[in-house]
């Protein structure tokens, strides 16, 4: 959770505290407790800003960022890189662990993803949960083969995680389609068609040779 909210309003408590003693002549001893009571007052509304801030870009069961987030961020992204890729994520077989182990099995199958993904992933990407079993990562300055060989890598460390942690959940695995900006889209929708395509191409072929 950023401490946005919380710097600004303390800063805005200490420069008016401020005021009051440089320019308005009033005795630094009497000014503390007033100034005090509007620190606390100023971080705890910001705490509060801070926090709806955090859960409004957040996934409520994963962590990462949502959706929403990543419409607001793709316009930034595209004015600050001349090149990024991204990468759609569907978990298979998915639903039979909701179906036969429960939904409480299949949230922590989620939170263990996101965990591997998390740590797989570079400091600079850009992770988030598209919706039900789906993400989508943002790989800044980041060509389509180069994202490919990050999706490589996805496969390869969820397939460790599973067979290290629950053997039974063994079934699972991963589809990836990547797509680049700028020459494959210029939106987000349309990259994430694209990369939604090859990931049901891909996922349409493991199926076959299975």
């Amino acid at each position: 959770m950023r401490y946005t909210g919380r710097i600004i309003l303390v800063s805005v408590s200490i420069f008016f505290g401020s005021i009051s003693i440089f320019f308005l002549n009033e005795s630094l001893v009497e000014e503390i407790p007033t100034i005090l009571i509007t620190l606390i007052i100023g971080w705890f509304f910001g705490k509060q800003f801070d926090k709806v801030k955090y859960l409004s870009e957040r996934d409520f069961l994963t962590g990462v960022y949502n959706r929403r987030y990543m419409y607001e961020q793709f316009p930034k992204l595209c004015a600050k890189y001349e090149m990024f890729s991204i990468l759609i994520i569907d978990v298979n077989n998915f639903k039979v662990v909701n179906d036969t182990r429960g939904h409480e099995c299949g949230d922590n199958a989620l939170k263990d993803l996101v965990q591997v993904i998390s740590r797989t992933v570079r400091k600079q990407d850009i992770v988030s949960r598209w919706g039900g079993d789906e993400f989508l990562i943002i790989l800044p300055l980041t060509s389509r083969e180069e994202a490919e060989k990050i999706a490589m890598q996805l496969e390869n460390e969820v397939r460790k995680d599973i067979e290290k942690k629950c053997s039974e959940l063994s079934y699972l695995s991963l589809s990836i389609g990547a797509a680049d900006y700028p020459s494959e889209g210029m939106t987000l929708d349309n990259l994430n068609k694209i990369a939604d395509d090859k990931m049901y191409k891909k996922k349409k072929e493991s199926k076959l040779n299975t």
